[in-house]
């Protein structure tokens, strides 16, 4: 297929970065070479821009991303959101609340559409946790009350994790959208939960940027490997999966590539779309 008929929604973790969080050379030169032939690119993530910001250096994006899960679009060129979503508070608050006085050190991260804030003290962070969502600030949950959030974030250490898990299963029917998280990171695996408006996921973005001009026309490749993209992938028009991918996301895939360690995204660019 020609690069001026397509556009690539990559996810970052898993996908585009390898296990250190970089983006590697030849990831790099691909996505330059495909937008210089007339292809369009673009992140599909559950980061937040000012978090993603600090891994996608030399990263060149020319379509608006989906960010945060699919809660907002967010164009990186003008640095400005096209849409956003915000959590229903009202409904929201008393299940953190309780959850952050039933789970011990239970690290919340609340999302505005600013910046992370993360309502536990930075000495008791899960460190690698931390350190995959700087920036942030620490406040306590209290002095979050009242201000629009765009998604949470829930991590509770191995022995509370289940207990977590059917809390917010429990609790997302009618109120929220749940998305299970698992990330790979040096050898270290974490499993966390994220919280989003009702309604929004990466699939439920792509729909609404179909309209853009940027879409327009165009046959939408979304490469993923987590459970946070299966409905991206179905959403797409060609799924493809890095061979590190869940079981899930792989079962949904119209195509496999390579793992996030072994250039994906250069290899999906050089070796599968010309052919579809």
């Amino acid at each position: 297929m020609n690069a001026k008929e397509t556009i690539l929604y990559s996810d970052l973790d898993g996908t585009l970065f390898d296990s250190r969080n970089r983006i590697s050379p030849e990831n790099l030169a691909a996505i330059e070479t495909y937008i210089d032939a007339g292809g369009r690119f673009a992140i599909a993530t559950g980061r937040a821009p000012q978090n993603a910001l600090g891994f996608l250096t030399g990263l060149r994006q020319n379509a608006p991303a989906i960010v945060m899960n699919g809660a907002g679009a967010y164009d990186f060129r003008q640095g400005r959101y096209l849409f956003c979503a915000h959590m229903d508070r009202q409904s929201l608050d008393p299940l953190l609340e309780t959850l952050l006085a039933d789970i011990p050190e239970l690290e919340l991260q609340v999302y505005t559409e600013e910046e992370i804030l993360y309502c536990l003290p930075e000495e008791r962070c899960q460190p690698t946790l931390l350190r995959l969502h700087r920036p942030c600030r620490f406040v306590d949950f209290q002095d979050t009350l009242g201000q629009p959030l765009v998604k949470c974030l829930l991590y509770a250490a191995p022995e509370y994790d289940a207990a977590l898990g059917q809390a917010l299963t429990a609790a997302a029917p009618g109120r929220f959208a749940l998305a299970p998280a698992l990330i790979r990171v040096a050898g270290e695996t974490l499993h966390f939960y994220e919280i989003m408006p009702l309604g929004v996921s990466k699939a439920q973005a792509l729909e609404k940027l179909r309209e853009t001009p940027a879409l327009a026309g165009r046959t939408v490749f979304a490469v993923g490997d987590n459970w946070n993209d299966l409905e991206l992938l179905r959403a797409a028009d060609v799924a493809v999966t890095p061979a590190n991918a869940v079981a899930e996301a792989k079962a949904l895939s119209r195509f496999t590539t390579a793992s996030n360690e072994e250039h994906a995204i250069a290899r999906l660019l050089g070796e599968i779309l010309p052919g579809v």
